[in-house]
């Protein structure tokens, strides 16, 4: 049985480190920002590819903060390779921890971009059920 996991947060949350730590330690490939568009994607028949196969996958993605697309990524799995096991991994939803990293990480820019996508995904973000909830860790000012 292939397991999916989902990595879900806001940015700057720690999604990217932790799904890199885990696929070295495993070996499962990393799908990074996918988007929640199943239809328009050309990974998700990548990911359901490995999954057939009995290959785990990490799926990295903030559209996920939300249950309708969590619904329907979970239903799509279920109706194409239903003897998958689905994990979530959510993020705390600490805007002010979140937003502390996006300001001092140097790995990614667009740092008002992500401050402003920050605040409206707090608003709205929920844990999945049964979901492991980590929480983030703020980066060392230097």
């Amino acid at each position: 049985m292939a397991i999916i996991t989902f990595t879900i947060g806001l940015c700057g949350s720690g999604k990217s480190h932790y799904s890199k730590i885990l696929s070295q330690k495993t070996g499962v490939n990393v799908f990074e920002g996918i988007g929640k568009d199943i239809e328009d994607n050309s990974n998700w028949p990548i990911i359901i590819n490995h999954l057939k196969s009995g290959e785990d996958c990490i799926v990295e993605e903030m559209d996920f903060c939300f249950q309708p697309p969590r619904d329907v990524v979970k239903n799509y799995i279920i109706e194409t390779v239903p003897d998958t096991f689905i994990k979530w991994i959510c993020f705390e939803n600490d805007l002010d921890s979140a937003n502390w990293n996006v300001e001092r990480r140097t790995n990614k820019g667009e740092i008002k971009n992500h401050l402003r996508i920050n605040r409206r995904l707090h608003k709205r973000y929920t844990y999945q059920a049964g979901a492991e909830i980590i929480p983030i860790t703020r980066i060392i000012d230097k």
